[in-house]
């Protein structure tokens, strides 16, 4: 049972009778909690339910840098450093049941849809002439939820030289440290609730006469969508870089603690970073 065309719903607290319903008519498709329009008569739905139902999602991140250093007088060693963020996250429940609509609105229909004025107003907001605004036509309810989280930051740097440093350490040496920890959590839900959501996006064309056109909202960032692979790990070398682009790294995975000192070695300014990650 595919999810290609679901969104997965902003937090797991969202329980059916709330504010995401099948028929509602919203501006941004992230922000599926804040209705433009409500229809007064709530279409027609079917229903189908699946039990024991799990999914998995994994995602990996890292960075890796290199830069030329001198940090003696003869010595230019090659140093590097790596750091990443994996997280992989599990979803169980007893049951999903699919609610949706039972047959796609027309053209003709969206135009009925998009007269509400809030909802002219959004389209009309659009910078160079009109936007999209979404429909909900799908929701997956979610019955003996449970989530699994579990996130594994690694770090690691090395050097390579072709002279010995010191009298421990010798021509040609490679030395390398990497270090990671792990966090989890998990929580097992007492009520319903919305698990994901399906979007229609209706556009309003004004090429040659004015109309209104609706389809399935497909993007890439629906769960289970495997047009870009869920875990493609995103991975950037950098033959140049300096502490501060050390330091913006650590902050975006997380390091409690970053030192920078600062020597000088004749005229010439150096920086030695130190991750510490408690």
């Amino acid at each position: 049972m595919a999810l290609k065309t679901y969104l997965l719903a902003p937090n797991f607290t969202l329980e059916p009778q709330g504010p995401i319903r099948i028929g509602n008519i919203i501006a941004d498709p992230y922000y599926p909690t804040k209705p433009l329009s409500t229809p007064l008569n709530p279409p027609v739905t079917a229903t189908h339910t699946d039990f024991e139902c799990s999914f998995s999602r994994d995602s990996k991140k890292s960075l890796q840098g290199s830069v030329w250093a001198e940090f003696f007088r003869f010595a230019t060693p090659k140093t590097s450093g790596k750091v990443g963020r994996a997280t992989l996250l599990e979803y169980t429940m007893d049951s999903l049941e699919t609610i949706r609509i039972k047959e796609d609105p027309s053209d003709e229909e969206a135009s009925e849809l998009v007269k509400d004025p809030k909802v002219q107003a959004a389209i009309k907001a659009g910078i160079s002439g009109t936007t999209l605004v979404y429909m909900i036509t799908g929701l997956k309810v979610a019955r003996g939820f449970r989530l699994d989280k579990s996130v594994t930051s690694t770090r690691g740097g090395g050097i390579k030289t072709d002279i010995a440093i010191i009298s421990e350490v010798g021509v040609g040496t490679d030395i390398s440290i990497s270090h990671s920890k792990g966090t989890s959590e998990s929580l097992r839900s007492g009520n319903d609730i919305i698990f994901a959501y399906q979007l229609h996006m209706i556009a309003s064309k004004r090429w040659w006469h004015k109309r209104v056109e609706i389809d399935v909202y497909t993007p890439k960032t629906a769960f289970l969508n495997h047009e870009e692979p869920v875990g493609k790990e995103d991975e950037m070398t950098a033959k140049l870089t300096t502490h501060l682009h050390l330091l913006e790294v650590a902050d975006e995975n997380e390091y409690d603690s970053v030192k920078v000192v600062e020597a000088l070695d004749g005229d010439e300014a150096c920086f030695c970073v130190e991750f510490d990650e408690t």
